[in-house]
């Protein structure tokens, strides 16, 4: 089974995985994540992660997203962990890994997340992986039956892909297994969980009974088919570093290089036209040229697809675009042996978002060579990135945590370090101005109002003829509340407001006759006896 086996958004894990990404990254361990970021030579991506981690932490009582499997939350969440930390390589891996394992030291819940359960996914490799595949299957697997078994709903197409390598994944650890000498593999311990929650081999009992669309033309169901390009909004900040590397100028007539691409084949089998041998040639060469390198081939490939969806001189050809063409492309990629995971039709708002990054990033770029060079342009390109970002800020208000508004936080970090004193340029103060109010100051404020004044007027009272004007009015107060009746002071003294209260019994009748003048005059507060001296 692939390693994008599961990029169906609707996945139990998926959008568990997605949770995880994004519920509590404004609640991470910032100081530490930044110390992170100055480990990993200002690496964004480490602050993003070590925010989401250190946010999960710190909420781990309220990580309740794995469906009828809370009970194995613990073991999710470590899978979680090493699929994230897995995007790191060599000397960054072990520093990222490193403060995975410090703030897991300090974690509250280690008897419900206990080390030898956490640690256990520590390596992505072939076990892990085999090992991650069986336990999404087992928690996307009550949500399948369910749509599928019990309301028999029809699958998509991509349903059935997902079930079938499911149900030959899950035999083949099963058949593995079997074996002593595997028993205590990584896998092989998740399938013996596996049994524990599903017995009997359960989770082979799961089929589609029909096909959405199976009786209509390829054509049109084909149109319909794409994939989510969320995955890419954290890996665009490299695409502009690859960009270069395919010459997206030229025309398909300048690729007459024949690749392992089988070009004839793929031509006759999605166009009745010979023509598309040009464009097929074309893209086997850039597919070639990744092969051809020896690091990031993901990020690479992910930068390829990106400009094959996003590029008008790629993302059509003659009357045909969308999922058909990229069939067409898939199949180059299958044939190559390289990239065939990635290729695909991306949303169309997913790329738009993806490209605002991609521009975003861009203009970082640009003013970092400005500075860098100190070449006069400096204020511009900064006022270029301001208006772009201002431009789209918008569409993420300040509690959105989805995917494509958390990458704005690498342009917010960015802003921070940009306007620190010893990072100061001409940019900087085009830079502050993007930072956003996140209610610091106003904390700040309220603490200078709520300490500040009292002190102010405390020293006023004390060393100032302020002080003595407050002494007299006091005094003007006091002597003005003595002259008040005494039936001011009923519940200070419950002995007159007895008396009082025998005395008005005395005189019921003539309270009655005139109400009006006991209102007027003596429950008047400012009504005050005047006594000849």
């Amino acid at each position: 089974m692939p390693d994008n086996y599961d990029n169906l958004n609707y996945l139990t894990s998926v959008e568990s995985y997605k949770k995880l990404d994004n519920n509590y990254f404004h609640e991470g361990n910032e100081e530490e994540c930044k110390k992170l970021q100055q480990k990993t030579s200002n690496d964004t991506e480490a602050y993003l992660f070590c925010m989401r981690y250190t946010g999960n932490l710190k909420n781990y009582d309220e990580l309740e997203y794995f469906d009828k499997l809370k009970q194995y939350k613990c073991t999710y969440f470590s899978l979680w962990v090493n699929d994230q930390l897995s995007q790191f390589k060599d000397e960054k891996y072990s520093t990222v890994r490193t403060l995975v394992l410090d703030q897991w030291g300090e974690f509250q819940k280690k008897k419900e997340c206990y080390s030898s359960k956490f640690v256990t996914y520590m390596t992505k490799n072939s076990e892990y992986l085999k090992a991650k595949k069986l336990y999404d299957y087992a928690l996307n697997y009550a949500k399948l039956h369910l749509d599928h078994e019990e309301r028999s709903l029809p699958c998509s197409r991509k349903d059935k892909v997902y079930i079938e390598n499911s149900l030959e994944h899950y035999k083949e650890i099963k058949a593995e297994c079997a074996h002593d000498n595997e028993k205590f593999t990584q896998f092989c311990k998740a399938y013996e969980e596996v049994q524990n929650i599903y017995p009997k081999d359960q989770l082979l009992n799961l089929r589609c009974k029909s096909i959405t669309g199976e009786n209509l033309l390829d054509s049109e169901d084909e149109e319909e088919e794409f994939i989510s390009g969320e995955s890419y909004y954290s890996s665009v900040s490299s695409f502009f570093k690859y960009e270069e590397e395919f010459n997206t100028d030229n025309d398909d007539a300048n690729y007459t290089e024949i690749h392992e691409a089988q070009c004839s084949n793929i031509s006759n089998k999605h166009f009745t036209s010979t023509e598309f041998i040009k464009r097929c040639n074309r893209i086997a060469k850039y597919i070639h040229d990744i092969k051809g390198k020896t690091d990031n081939t993901d990020e690479r490939c992910k930068c390829l697809n990106y400009l094959l969806n996003s590029n008008t001189k790629l993302n059509t050809f003659s009357n045909h675009n969308g999922s058909k063409l990229f069939k067409a492309y898939k199949d180059i990629a299958t044939n190559m042996e390289k990239c065939e995971l990635i290729i695909d039709y991306i949303n169309k708002t997913d790329i738009k978002k993806i490209e605002t990054l991609h521009n975003l990033h861009k203009a970082i770029d640009k003013l970092d060579s400005s500075i860098k060079s100190d070449d006069g342009n400096i204020y511009s390109n900064a006022q270029a990135f301001a208006d772009l970002y201002r431009k789209n800020i918008d569409d993420c208000s300040t509690e959105n945590t989805d995917a494509y508004c958390n990458e704005f936080k690498v342009f917010e970090q960015y802003c921070y370090e940009r306007t620190k004193p010893e990072n100061y340029t001409k940019a900087s103060d085009i830079l502050k101005t993007l930072i956003p109010q996140d209610g610091t100051s106003s904390i700040i404020g309220s603490s200078f109002m709520i300490l500040g004044i009292p002190l102010c007027l405390y020293v006023l009272y004390k060393f100032t003829p302020f002080g003595n004007w407050v002494n007299t009015q006091i005094q003007k107060k006091k002597n003005i509340l003595n002259y008040l009746p005494e039936n001011e002071y009923e519940n200070e003294n419950e002995n007159e407001y007895e008396n009082e209260n025998e005395y008005e019994n005395e005189n019921e009748n003539e309270l009655h006759n005139h109400s009006h003048e006991i209102l007027n005059m003596e429950n008047n507060k400012f009504n005050i006896n005047y006594h000849s001296t």
